[in-house]
């Protein structure tokens, strides 16, 4: 596929504007408004709670039959302490074909320990 950007012929079906083909302004109010959307999520992340779940596996490769055995830490994004936010994690086994084969729902160490 061939197309016509800025009178030369690219055979990629690709091109590019330069940005000499747009008025100024036009770029300005782009970067005003791209300006004010980055504040706005910088704010929700900062006043939201985030957590990063890490798990580590036993091996990298897995047959039929094969037992998986795994580790999950679930944690405070900035303090990298055991999170108090989420109640559960939900592990999901998906198989070559994007189907979920098993689901576990693990509960927190903290809520094991104290409700036995």
């Amino acid at each position: 596929m061939k197309s016509q950007v800025e009178g030369q012929e690219t055979g990629m079906g690709q091109g590019h504007f330069s940005h000499g083909q747009f008025p100024s302004m036009q770029g300005e109010i782009a970067d005003d408004s791209l300006r004010a959307l980055a504040s706005r999520v910088a704010a929700y992340a900062r006043k939201t709670p985030q957590e990063i779940v890490s798990v580590h596996m036993d091996n990298n490769c897995y047959f039929l039959g094969d037992t998986l055995w795994y580790k999950a830490y679930v944690l405070r994004d900035g303090k990298m302490t055991p999170s108090d936010i989420s109640g559960v994690l939900y592990a999901e086994l998906i198989n070559q074909d994007g189907y979920m084969v098993e689901r576990q729902t693990i509960l927190p160490i903290a809520v094991i320990l104290t409700c036995c």
